[in-house]
């Protein structure tokens, strides 16, 4: 089973990212997004969906070209 959890570095114009953990391996994207909340929705909707790992590239493409414009 993966896991989501909100990334956050302060020392970035934007802050918040993901990491998906998964039997051991481990998949990060910092820096993705200064909508706090925005980050922590896709959070909640990666764990409660079951999202697999392979798909988070697809899911912050998609919320980068359609979002964040």
């Amino acid at each position: 089973m993966t896991t989501y959890q909100l990334t956050e570095n302060e020392d970035s114009d934007c802050p918040y990212g993901i990491e998906a953990l998964s039997d051991g391996t481990s998949l990060r994207y910092d820096n993705v997004t200064s909508d706090r909340a925005s980050m922590e929705a896709i959070v909640g909707i990666c764990n409660e969906g079951g999202l697999e790992i392979c798909h988070l590239e697809d899911i912050l493409e998609d919320f980068l070209t359609d979002f964040c414009i």
